[in-house]
C-alpha cells in the first residue's frame, strides 16, 4: 500500500493512511492465508516514525491489536535536542538542515510537532504498546531520540530491545544489497519477531499489547 505524501498532503494524512492500510491488512489478511492475531508493523526512518505513531493509534483506536512494531532508525520527536542531532549535523546520508526541511514539509503547521502522532515519543502514555524492537546506527542523528524512546517504552513496562549497530549510518537497511553489515538488522529483526509471530505462541496465548 502506499500513502499521500506531503507537501501536497501534510500531517496527519500519512498516518491516517496507514492506519487504514493495517486495518484493511486485518480484515482481509485470512483470504491470504494470514493470521490476524499475528500482526506486525515496521518501517525504516519516516516509515519507523509512521509504525511507532499506528502502534500508538491502533491501542487507542479500537485496534487492530499488533503482536510487535520493528522500528528502524525512526524519528520519534520533531523537537528532540540531543547530542547525537548535533554530533552528526552535517551527515552523513541525512544532514539536520535536510531533516528540518522535511519535517517542516510533513507538519504543515509547526505547531504539530507536539502531537503524538507526529512526535510518539511525546504521548503522556506509552503502557499497552505491542512489544518493540528499536534498532538504531551508531552515526545517525536520529541515534539518541529513538534510544531514548526505547527506554521510555521499557519503562512503561512495554518488551523492548534496543540494538545499535556500531559504524553504520541512516538508511543502513535500505542499502542492504550494498552494505553486508546491514545483514546484522535482518539479524535482528529475525530472532526478535520469530517468537512473537510464530504459530504455536499465536495458538496457546493472547495476542500481546
Amino acid at each position: 500500500p502506499d500513502y499521500r505524501l506531503a507537501p501536497e498532503h501534510p500531517f496527519p494524512a500519512a498516518t491516517d493512511d496507514t492506519v487504514a492500510a493495517v486495518r484493511w491488512a486485518a480484515d482481509h489478511i485470512t483470504e491470504f492465508g494470514g493470521d490476524p492475531e499475528r500482526i506486525a508493523v515496521a518501517g525504516e526512518s519516516a516509515g519507523a516514525n509512521l509504525a511507532a505513531v499506528v502502534a500508538l493509534r491502533l491501542r487507542d483506536e479500537g485496534g487492530p491489536q499488533l503482536r510487535a512494531q520493528v522500528l528502524i532508525t525512526p524519528p520519534v520527536d520533531f523537537l528532540a535536542d540531543t547530542e547525537s542531532r548535533r554530533q552528526f549535523a552535517h551527515g552523513p546520508i541525512i544532514s539536520m538542515e535536510l531533516a528540518m526541511r522535511m519535517a517542516s514539509l510533513y507538519l504543515g503547521d509547526p505547531a504539530n510537532a507536539v502531537s503524538p502522532h507526529a512526535s510518539p515519543a511525546r504521548a503522556e502514555d506509552l503502557s499497552g504498546l505491542p512489544p518493540a524492537l528499536v534498532v538504531t546506527m551508531e552515526i545517525d542523528p536520529t541515534r539518541d531520540e529513538a534510544e531514548n524512546y526505547a527506554q521510555a517504552l521499557a519503562t512503561a513496562g512495554v518488551p523492548t530491545v534496543c540494538r545499535r549497530i556500531d559504524r553504520l549510518c541512516h538508511t543502513a537497511f535500505e542499502l542492504s544489497g550494498a552494505i553486508p553489515r546491514a545483514a546484522e538488522i535482518h539479524t535482528a529483526i529475525a530472532e526478535f519477531l520469530t517468537p512473537l509471530l510464530s504459530a504455536q505462541r499465536a495458538a496457546t496465548e493472547p495476542a500481546l499489547g
